[in-house]
């Protein structure tokens, strides 16, 4: 699906699906912020899934984005610059949590034949690291679970566990130390009680904030200056909490997150669809 924003306007991608359900005006406020970073009109457009993403960055129908860790390091790979990246609760790596409902009796060794909620297939919390973690224990989760969904949200995923659609789902967690019920109660307000952690991943890279190939090194350093001092701005702190829900952002190492590939999460010399390369 193309992006049909104006040409004249500075174009700016999201994922379907952020750690955090997002506050009404959002997007209304990282469009201001923006626009007034880059010093023009921002369009801000929300992409399908993680691979329409990860293809606009491709075909540069948009310009820069908020992306999860594989777009963006998948991204970069390709000639994309990856220009900050967001510290919550002191750490720029974050875990994913197997959560099951509360009063369910499920174990890991009972998880045979139950219905797993994901987020999307190049989702890192949402899908890979739980899969990642399940086949170090001598599971593979295609003969594990008796159904996969992909739901394309941490929201749609919690809503479909705690209505009984599925027994297990994955919920983007804090790191080590950090009470995992405030990620539930920032996904699914008031329902951390309803849920039980089964277990937790090893923890990697979270999202990036990226530009695309084509765009300017000067316009790329204008727009890392401007997010590494996003608090300077009059709807920053706002934007920092209530949106990325980070302390602050800061600059990401080159090729940072090349570290996702060693781990054998994904291939980068693959496309993320079939027909990308069409």
């Amino acid at each position: 699906m193309g992006v049909t924003a104006s040409r004249t306007a500075f174009r700016f991608g999201l994922p379907p699906s952020l750690p955090v359900a997002p506050i009404p005006g959002a997007t209304g406020r990282l469009t201001r912020v923006l626009s007034a970073i880059v010093g023009r009109q921002v369009s801000v457009v929300t992409l399908s899934d993680y691979d329409a993403l990860s293809d606009a960055l491709r075909r540069s129908e948009v310009d820069a984005a908020w992306a999860p860790p594989l777009v963006a390091a998948r991204a970069e790979a390709l000639g994309a610059r990856i220009l900050v990246r967001p510290l919550r609760r002191g750490s720029v790596r974050s875990r994913s949590a197997l959560l099951v409902r509360s009063d369910s009796f499920l174990q890991l060794e009972t998880l045979g034949g139950t219905t797993a909620a994901w987020v999307d297939r190049v989702s890192l919390a949402g899908h890979l690291l739980p899969m990642a973690w399940l086949r170090e224990r001598g599971l593979e989760p295609g003969k594990l679970f008796g159904q996969q969904l992909f739901l394309g949200t941490f929201q749609a995923c919690l809503e479909a566990l705690l209505g009984g659609e599925a027994d297990l789902a994955a919920l983007f967690a804090p790191p080590e130390g950090h009470d995992l019920r405030q990620a539930v109660e920032e996904v699914a307000p008031g329902r951390a009680a309803d849920v039980r952690v089964l277990a937790c991943t090893m923890p990697a890279l979270h999202d990036a904030w990226l530009v695309a190939p084509h765009v300017s090194l000067q316009e790329a350093l204008r727009l890392e200056r401007g997010l590494c001092s996003v608090r300077e701005l009059p709807e920053g702190t706002a934007l920092l909490r209530d949106v990325i829900r980070a302390e602050r952002l800061e600059r990401a190492p080159e090729m940072g997150h090349r570290e996702l590939f060693a781990r054998g999460l994904t291939d980068v010399t693959l496309p993320l669809r079939a027909d990308a390369s069409a």
